[in-house]
C-alpha cells in the first residue's frame, strides 16, 4: 500500500515538473545558455554571479541561475534575459539538446551537482570558477579547494578555469593545471553606480551628524569587521591621530570587532547599503583598507577598492596587497608610521579635482564587462584536458 501511494506522488510530481518545464521552456530564446550555479543571498545582493551573468546576457547569452533552495520547484522570469530555478530536479527537465550550453560551477559548488548536470546534459561546458582562499579565518565548511573538487570528477573536461587573484593562479599552476586554462578575472566594478560626478551633495546622515560637527578629516572604512582587519593597527592609529575621525560600517564578523579601541575619535555604525553607502563615503576624506598581512590578504579581491576609486577617494593600505598595487593615489604602507603618513598625504591629495579624476579613470578600466568578455573568449577556445 505504502509503495504505491509512494509512486503516485512520484507521477504527480513528475506531470508537475514537466508542466513547469514546458512553461520555462517558452520563456528561453535561442541563445546559447549559461547555467550558473549560485545562490539567493549572491544574485540579491548583487554578488559576483550577478555582475557577471548580467554582462554575460549582454553578450548575448541567455541565464539561469540555479539558485538551490527547500521547498517546492518553482522559477523566476528576472529580466527577459535572466532566469531563476529553485531546484536541480526542475533544471534536469529542460530540454538542451542542438544548444551551446555552459556550467559555471564555483568553489562552493558541491561537486554531486557539477557531475549530475555533466550527466544529464552531454556534451555541455564545463567552467569554474576559483574564488576562494580556504584560510582557517574565513572558511566556512562550505569552501571546496579546487584540487579536490577535480578529482571527483576526474572525466571532466573543462573549457576554462577562472581565478580571482595572482596568487589563486599560481597556487592551480603549481598543482600542475595548464597555465592556458586559467583565466585571471578580477573582481570588478559598475562604475556608473559609483561615479562621484553623477551625484550631489547629499542630505547629511543622521548617525554621521555628530561625527562631522567635529570638523576633523573623516578616515572610512566600510565592510566586514572581520578577524582579518589589522585591529593593532587601527587602534594606533586612532591614539595617535586625534585629529583625525576614524569611520568604520559593516557588522561584527565572528566577534573580531571586540578587538577595535573605542577612543573618542572612533565611530562603528551599522551595515549600509548600496544606495546608502554612497550618502556617507560622500563625506569620507580617504578609504583604509586594512587588511593584516598574511595569505588572506594576498588573496582579497580589489573590488571595493575599485569602489572607492569610483567615488574618488584615496586609499590607504599596507603593503603585500598584489591585487592593489600599481594604481595612482593608492597609497601602500610599509609600516604604522608610512601609514600614518600615507593617511595625511590622502586627505590633502582628495581635495585636488586632478586626483579624483584620476582615481575614477582607474575604476572604469575595471569594469564586469571586461571581465565578462575575457571569460568567454577562453570559455569558446577548443577545449582540452586540465593538467598535463
Amino acid at each position: 500500500m505504502k509503495d504505491k501511494v509512494a509512486e503516485r506522488r512520484k507521477e504527480w510530481r513528475l506531470k508537475s515538473l514537466q508542466k513547469i518545464s514546458k512553461d520555462i521552456a517558452s520563456l528561453i530564446p535561442n541563445k546559447p545558455i549559461i547555467i550558473y550555479d549560485t545562490t539567493i543571498y549572491e544574485t540579491i545582493y548583487k554578488k559576483r554571479p550577478y555582475y557577471l551573468s548580467q554582462e554575460f546576457a549582454r553578450l548575448g547569452y541567455f541565464i539561469i541561475w540555479l539558485e538551490k533552495e527547500s521547498g517546492p520547484e518553482a522559477y523566476e522570469r528576472i529580466n527577459r534575459d535572466t532566469l531563476s530555478i529553485s531546484s536541480l530536479d526542475l533544471l534536469e527537465t529542460l530540454d538542451f539538446r542542438g544548444r551551446e550550453v555552459y556550467l559555471f560551477a564555483n568553489s562552493k559548488t558541491e561537486a554531486s551537482t557539477a557531475k549530475r548536470i555533466l550527466q544529464k546534459f552531454p556534451g555541455i561546458k564545463f567552467v569554474c570558477e576559483y574564488t576562494d582562499e580556504t584560510d582557517d579565518e574565513i572558511r566556512d565548511g562550505g569552501v571546496y579547494e579546487v584540487h579536490e573538487f577535480w578529482e571527483k570528477l576526474p572525466k571532466c573536461t573543462p573549457v576554462a578555469l577562472i581565478t580571482t587573484t595572482e596568487k589563486l593562479q599560481k597556487k592551480l599552476i603549481e598543482r600542475g593545471f595548464k597555465r592556458e586554462m586559467l583565466v585571471l578575472s578580477p573582481d570588478a566594478i559598475d562604475a556608473d553606480r559609483f561615479d562621484y560626478t553623477s551625484f550631489k551633495k547629499p542630505k547629511m546622515p543622521k548617525d554621521l551628524a555628530p561625527i562631522l560637527r567635529k570638523k576633523q578629516p573623516i578616515s572610512g572604512y566600510y565592510g566586514m569587521m572581520a578577524p582579518w582587519l589589522d585591529y593593532s593597527l587601527l587602534n594606533r592609529m586612532a591614539e595617535n591621530n586625534p585629529d583625525i575621525s576614524f569611520v568604520y560600517m559593516g557588522e561584527d564578523y565572528n566577534d573580531a570587532l571586540k578587538n577595535l579601541k573605542m577612543l573618542p575619535n572612533v565611530s562603528v555604525l551599522p551595515s549600509k547599503g548600496r544606495r546608502q553607502l554612497l550618502n556617507y563615503t560622500y563625506y569620507f576624506d580617504v578609504a583604509m583598507m586594512p587588511f593584516k598581512r598574511g595569505e588572506v590578504a594576498k588573496s582579497m579581491s580589489p573590488i571595493k577598492l575599485y569602489e572607492c576609486m569610483a567615488m574618488g577617494l584615496p586609499v590607504v593600505c599596507m603593503s603585500g596587497l598584489r591585487e592593489f598595487d600599481g594604481f595612482d593615489y593608492v597609497l601602500l604602507a610599509s609600516d604604522q608610521k608610512d601609514f600614518e603618513n600615507n593617511l595625511r598625504m590622502a586627505i590633502i591629495a582628495k581635495k585636488e579635482s586632478e586626483v579624483r579624476k584620476r582615481l575614477l579613470a582607474q575604476a572604469r578600466e575595471n569594469t564586469w564587462n571586461a571581465r565578462a568578455k575575457e571569460i568567454i573568449e577562453q570559455c569558446e577556445k577548443p577545449a582540452s584536458s586540465l593538467k598535463s
